[in-house]
């Protein structure tokens, strides 16, 4: 296919421009900008969400404007601003390690689309142009509860197991076929909690099982820190119970997509 060279020259031109915005925009400095807390309160006005003192002249500033949610530090001493980059979903502090690398917990929502994952970390180190960022998964303490909102109906229909974790795959319900791929494909609305017994408990909702997945308990798995898994469908839910080894001390749970068809819940212990 051959590509207009003028259009090319006009797109290149656009994307040269575009850059050239988002980078003056990363960093602000300027005398009339805060240089206490209660400056910062007055600067972003009615914007403001919350804040959180990074160190003893740092202020993280989560505030909303007409595209959603978006992040600042402010430099009180320097009086400078710089930008974050626009992340999709929420962030609130959880460490800083030093005045260059703070790391945030996202809580997984999507303001661009209701496509949720579960909560991860967002690593943020300064550079001389500003912040980067850096996805890392978040490991929970085994008797933490985590919960996602959105997601899609259907069908387990397979399940593997490995040394440590266990991945289950998703297919449509019979007759939701189309809306099971339309736009993107995802797994149902999840809630992990832990019973009386501390065993850990997954429950997909709008769900089913099907007959595909082995008699349950699976109890002949080769897994570190898993003992057996029971299966259950309670209504349009369905359940799943793992029997965890003393051992298992964290874990940490993610969504994948095969080839943007196949939705992928998985969790792995440590």
């Amino acid at each position: 296919m051959k590509i207009n060279k003028k259009f090319f020259i006009a797109l290149c031109l656009l994307f040269s421009s575009i850059l050239i915005s988002c980078n003056a925009r990363s960093h602000e400095t300027s005398q009339s900008l805060p240089k206490t807390l209660d400056e910062v309160k007055k600067y972003y006005k009615e914007q403001l969400v919350h804040y959180n003192k990074i160190d003893q002249h740092g202020i993280f500033v989560a505030y909303r404007d007409d595209v959603g949610m978006r992040y600042d530090i402010v430099d009180l001493e320097q009086q400078e601003i710089y930008r974050l980059p626009i992340m999709a979903g929420d962030l609130k502090l959880e460490n800083v390690l030093n005045e260059s690398e703070i790391i945030f917990l996202a809580d997984g929502t999507n303001y661009l689309n209701s496509y949720e994952k579960f909560p991860y970390l967002v690593r943020m180190i300064k550079s001389r142009n500003g912040y980067r960022i850096v996805e890392e998964e978040k490991w929970n303490s085994v008797g933490t509860d985590l919960k996602t909102v959105a997601g899609k109906k259907g069908s387990i229909y397979d399940i593997a197991v490995n040394f440590d974790g266990i991945q289950i795959m998703f297919e449509p319900t019979e007759g939701d076929a189309s809306n099971f791929y339309a736009a993107y494909t995802d797994i149902p609305e999840t809630s992990i909690y832990f019973d009386e017994n501390n065993q850990m408990v997954i429950a997909f909702e709008d769900a089913l099982i099907s007959d595909k997945i082995e008699p349950s308990p699976l109890t002949s798995i080769k897994n570190h820190y898993i003992q057996y898994i029971q299966f259950q469908q309670e209504n349009n839910r369905a359940k799943m119970t793992i029997i965890l080894n003393e051992n298992a001390e964290t874990y940490r749970v993610l969504k994948r997509n095969l080839e943007e068809k196949i939705p992928i819940f998985e969790i792995k212990f440590k």
